[in-house]
């Protein structure tokens, strides 16, 4: 799978579908270094912060690091931004992490 994504990445660097499953793939992997690489990598190009995908990916790069208040922003950003097709899977995140912190919604 690592390598598959790898492959995407070098040929088509400006294609982002797909990198929220790749990042969550990572995230229970616990492979820190390959998830904090492709959050920098996205951050370099300006137009990748209007993309939730982005978001997602450096929400699970901060989670992994458990940096969990700043995983939450990043989510609610991701949230914000909304183009992704399973905007399921951004609540599912933000969930955990509000579970982790044990606070209440309101308060998040």
């Amino acid at each position: 799978m690592y390598s598959f994504y790898s492959r995407l990445r070098s040929s088509s660097r400006y294609r982002l579908d797909g990198l929220e499953w790749y990042s969550t793939a990572l995230w229970h992997l616990q492979r820190e270094v390959e998830l904090s690489a492709l959050s920098q990598e996205l951050l370099v190009e300006p137009e990748n912060k209007k993309r939730a995908q982005t978001w997602i990916v450096l929400g699970n790069c901060f989670s992994l690091h458990k940096e969990h208040d700043h995983a939450i922003k990043f989510f609610k950003r991701a949230i914000q931004v909304g183009n992704v097709k399973d905007i399921n899977l951004i609540f599912s995140f933000l969930g955990n992490m509000i579970n982790k912190l044990n606070v209440f919604p309101w308060h998040v």
